[in-house]
């Protein structure tokens, strides 16, 4: 809980196995009380709602804080921009202005979307049969986990992958590029590399791909859900080896230099989870 007016920081603490609240109260020494001093934030949309947050403005309380970020919030109970005065942006640099100074590739976008195999209208009618009693927050609710839960099935999946094989090794494969691929989650990462492996086996491609996850995520249930496919992540010690390895060039365009063994291993695809690359 932050009081902008007081020295003290109220430290709210929650658990989650009871129902309880522990309120403490911590005295904040006020480190400078500078009008003149400048505060910059990076990656500001993350790290400034909290209690550090909080105390470094009790610390410095006459400093202007100025927040960096590419993906500020814009949500009722959290705002970046309200969070840093609210008012208009100081300045917005537009990834069109970045690729025009020549700072930035220019993010070339090619839309695919798989069929959802899904019949909408008989869908739909027996959603609303079985949910009739329901109010519309809670119907909202129940069709965003639907539509999480399908996105994710192995069937859709399967589809999206022999998409990428195809796109990938017609296109920027051929211009001597390597690919990345980022899931939202280590379940999505882990079940793609296993997809992956299965269309290998069954002669589709040829390619060398890496799964990198963080096998001690909280966010998910991946040791429960996928046990079976745990031998498919990237051990952690091998994790640094694997990505320099994928920095080098593909066998036939560097054959003057690359051992046998760079040659064998060469990744064209790495693929990462949404929140290891964020963190």
């Amino acid at each position: 809980m932050k009081d902008r007016s007081s020295k003290q920081l109220n430290s709210l603490t929650k658990s989650k196995k009871f129902i309880r609240e522990e309120e403490s109260v911590i005295e904040v020494e006020e480190l400078c009380v500078k009008d003149n001093l400048y505060v910059l934030a990076d990656e500001a949309h993350r790290s400034q709602y909290g209690l550090l947050a909080a105390y470094m403005r009790k610390c410095l309380p006459k400093a202007k804080f100025i927040a960096f970020t590419e993906t500020p919030i814009t949500k009722e109970e959290k705002s970046t921009l309200g969070e840093f005065y609210g008012g208009e942006y100081i300045d917005v640099y537009a990834i069109k202005e970045s690729v025009a100074d020549g700072n930035t590739l220019e993010i070339l976008y090619n839309q695919a979307l798989p069929e959802l195999f899904l019949d909408k209208p008989g869908l739909d009618s027996d959603f609303e049969e079985t949910y009739e009693h329901e109010d519309k927050e809670r119907k909202a609710l129940l069709i965003r986990a639907v539509s999480k839960k399908y996105k994710s099935s192995f069937e859709r999946m399967w589809v999206i992958a022999e998409h990428i094989v195809k796109h990938y090794v017609g296109g920027a494969k051929q211009e001597g590029h390597k690919a990345m691929l980022i899931c939202t989650n280590r379940i999505t990462a882990v079940m793609y590399k296993k997809i992956f492996e299965d269309l290998k086996s069954e002669g589709i491609h040829k390619l060398n791909t890496k799964v990198i996850v963080s096998l001690s995520g909280k966010g998910d249930s991946l040791e429960k859900q996928c046990p079976d496919y745990l031998d498919l992540v990237t051990p952690s010690d091998k994790i640094k080896s694997v990505v320099k390895e994928f920095t080098l060039p593909f066998p036939e365009l560097e054959k003057a230099w690359l051992t046998i063994k760079q040659a064998r291993l060469s990744t064209m695809m790495i693929i990462f989870s949404l929140s290891l690359t964020c963190c």
